[in-house]
């Protein structure tokens, strides 16, 4: 095994990764890269993502399953022809998640916004027969937040990082935000189809941008935040089950803590 991935597999380890855990796994590329080779090609770049799939995979075992954000932002509230292809859109979030699209065994939602891909033997029950919809009942995070063992790993993005505060704004039942139909076209294997999405989208006109360190602070004194060093940057994990639950009872207290 090579040193760059026993150096990995030595740092998730201590953050509390485990075998058979369920990982929605983001990541920020180039604070991963700076920890561990530069960036010279595309080999290299690569080489990276590869060996910190292999890590984690390798932790988590055959019955684990990965999850990452796909997201590419294709469909528009109005209407147009634009084409989100399930299959060969790239992702806007950068080189880790088109990395990790390229690979074998990959499934992804259909959701022509906020795309989920994962690989593992349960991905397909998760992603599959998906609502026309981003967030609410049916969707990803309720359907990953009842899986056991289901975990959240952020490498480079602060320890503040929360992936489903849509969601949790869909439960706290928040003012600011609204379902809005989003349009567009789907491709998915060979069929094209002309759809509708709904998304629980901010009000465009308000200039307010969401600011999670607050939220962040305060579910922290709990200690539910874990955090590892890799070089020059840091990992960070925690049950998404418990840190989804806590947000969303601070949320309801508070609708305009994000602002604050």
């Amino acid at each position: 095994m090579k040193l760059a991935i026993k150096s990995l597999i030595t740092s998730l380890l201590k953050v509390g990764l485990k075998k058979n855990d369920n990982i929605y796994l983001s990541i920020n590329f180039f604070s991963l890269a700076l920890s561990t080779i530069n960036i010279k090609n595309k080999k290299n770049k690569d080489l990276i993502n590869k060996n910190f799939l292999t890590a984690i995979r390798y932790i988590i075992g055959k019955n684990g399953n990965i999850f990452v954000p796909t997201y590419t932002f294709t469909f528009r509230s109005y209407k147009n022809n634009f084409i989100y292809n399930v299959k060969k859109t790239k992702s806007k979030l950068g080189e880790f998640p088109n990395f990790f699209l390229k690979l074998k065994n990959i499934k992804r939602t259909i959701d022509p916004i906020a795309s989920i891909a994962g690989i593992g033997p349960n991905v397909s029950k998760i992603l599959s027969k998906y609502p026309s919809k981003s967030y609410g009942p049916g969707t990803f995070w309720e359907r990953f937040n009842k899986l056991k063992n289901s975990k959240i790993i952020n490498v480079g993005l602060g320890p503040y990082w929360f992936p489903f505060v849509h969601q949790a704004e869909f439960n706290a039942k928040v003012k600011y935000r609204k379902n809005i139909v989003f349009y567009g076209i789907i491709k998915n294997k060979r069929k094209l189809k002309n759809a509708k999405w709904i998304y629980f989208s901010r009000n465009l006109d308000e200039n307010n941008e969401i600011n999670t360190e607050k939220i962040g602070k305060l579910i922290n004194k709990k200690k539910l935040i874990k955090k590892q060093n890799l070089g020059r940057t840091y990992i960070y994990t925690y049950d998404s089950k418990i840190v989804f639950k806590e947000f969303v009872r601070i949320l309801k207290k508070n609708n305009k803590i994000l602002f604050s």
